[in-house]
């Protein structure tokens, strides 16, 4: 079972930057900004990650590590309205690629490791959600 856990605009209002250098296996930038609209009963956000995982080994005895490097960015917009329904307005653009990398086995390339094979993606996504409250409160 996989369980996302999707948080309002409104509970992660302020900034977030973090950056994680980890060696050998690369580093991590993550960003995020929210705030309240000038009627109060509107919250944005914008977040952005971007990852370098270049050297990342998978076996040293057969002489294969893999690379990977993605990011992606997006909105996130909720809007109460009177009646208590709510609004809601995503976004995000990913990218990524996966490279396989093989060493060199020419007498003048030891050491050296060459991109073999490289798996690359793009993705856009737009949700757009309207949620009425019952008086019973169900959704």
């Amino acid at each position: 079972m996989i369980n996302i856990i999707t948080r309002s605009a409104s509970d992660t209002t302020g900034t977030l930057a973090q950056l994680e250098l980890r060696n050998p296996s690369g580093s991590d930038l993550t960003l995020r900004h929210g705030e309240a609209l000038a009627d109060n009963s509107s919250h944005w956000r914008v977040h952005g990650r971007i990852f370098d995982g270049d050297g990342l080994i998978d076996s040293p005895t057969r002489g294969e590590r893999t690379g990977e490097q993605d990011g992606h960015f997006g909105l996130r917009v909720d809007r109460e309205l009177a009646n208590g329904d709510t609004l809601r307005l995503e976004g995000e653009a990913a990218w990524g690629a996966v490279d396989q990398y093989q060493r060199a086995t020419a007498p003048d390339r030891i050491g050296i490791f060459e991109v073999e094979d490289r798996d690359e993606f793009e993705r856009l996504h737009l949700l757009a959600d309207w949620s009425r409250h019952t008086a019973s409160g169900g959704e």
